[in-house]
């Protein structure tokens, strides 16, 4: 006789004290919704993170570079530093933004509930120049006249810790960043590695901050040719059939379908050969089993992202015995 397979909630049925119960306190494992997430999104320009940004529902993007204006069917709302905000202080029009939706959350107002940066490098280059503007350095490892530290440090500390002000709030946050690319040499090859584009003390910091990180990338899907009568296209000049892809004639009234862009993200590190190169990055972290690829169509993308992610969710909560 087998034995009997039965499905069970992988929450925990353990109880809670009256007084922990009063504090709010819980247990058990309770992803948060999509929304409440900390995510990163990197990859390179042009590869469909500011469109897969867009989006999402909820979601207003601090836009310095303005990539959203371009956007196909957007539904996240953007903000972007007035043209009159002085250079010195354009990185704090940024952090005050954040400020002003934290307290519209605190008066009742939940309209907002994700925040989107576009992009967290473009952000931190402003913030070192408005530094060094503002402290009369060129180099924004100088601390000027103050003791508070260099400007690495004290731009790190103004985005991340608005950052984290707006998650303690209750918003999640996407953060989209370039990448850095270069080659690793080992003792069998060279591999092509990527990165965050952002300085190692950023870079150290936003592993920290973050509950997925992913990397994107796209590729071009060659079209398929459909045959045709049977009968052979033949060249002018040699009067031979002319051959397709796969070595064999092509025939007449055959039909090739157009190439297909193809954008994808990675939730788990290694490599994928998707558009005809090997990468491989470690910079990738998820905190519920996603698929390791999600195909994400080319206009829009939130429902496809937060599909897999509910799907996930669900697996997680309701193992099997």
């Amino acid at each position: 006789m087998g034995v009997e397979s039965k499905v069970v909630s992988a929450i925990s049925g353990a109880s809670i004290p009256k007084f922990l119960q009063n504090m709010g306190a819980v247990t058990g494992l309770q992803p948060p919704p999509l929304e409440r997430t900390r995510i990163i999104i990197f990859g390179a320009p042009g590869c469909g993170k500011s469109t897969l940004l867009n989006s999402f529902p909820g979601m207003l993007v601090l836009d310095p570079e303005r990539g959203g204006n371009t956007v196909a069917e957007p539904r996240a709302w953007r903000w972007t530093a007035p043209d009159a905000t002085p250079l010195e202080r354009l990185d704090l029009a940024y952090v005050e933004a954040i400020d002003k939706i934290i307290e519209q959350r605190r008066q009742g107002d939940t309209s907002v509930k994700m925040i989107g940066l576009d992009t967290l490098d473009a952000l931190v280059r402003m913030g070192l120049d408005a530094y060094c503007i503002r402290r009369g350095v060129d180099d924004p490892l100088s601390s000027g006249e103050g003791r508070s530290g260099n400007g690495y440090t004290l731009v790190r500390r103004a985005f991340y810790g608005a950052l984290e002000r707006a998650y303690a709030a209750g918003l999640g946050y996407v953060m989209l960043v370039h990448k850095l690319e270069f080659i690793m040499e080992t003792d069998k090859k060279a591999r092509k590695e990527t990165q965050l584009g952002v300085t190692r003390s950023f870079r150290g910091h936003l592993l920290q901050m973050c509950d997925y990180m992913f990397y994107m990338y796209r590729y071009l899907k060659k079209g398929r040719t459909v045959p045709g009568t049977g009968t052979p296209i033949l060249d002018p000049k040699t009067g031979k059939a002319i051959l397709g892809r796969d070595g064999k004639p092509i025939e007449q009234n055959a039909q090739k379908a157009p190439d297909k862009e193809v954008r994808v993200l990675m939730t788990t590190p290694g490599e994928t050969r998707g558009d005809g190169d090997s990468v491989y990055t470690n910079d990738v972290k998820t905190r519920v089993p996603l698929p390791e690829t999600i195909v994400i169509p080319q206009i829009g993308g939130y429902e496809t992202l937060a599909s897999a992610y509910n799907e996930a969710v669900k697996k997680l909560t309701q193992g099997k015995a």
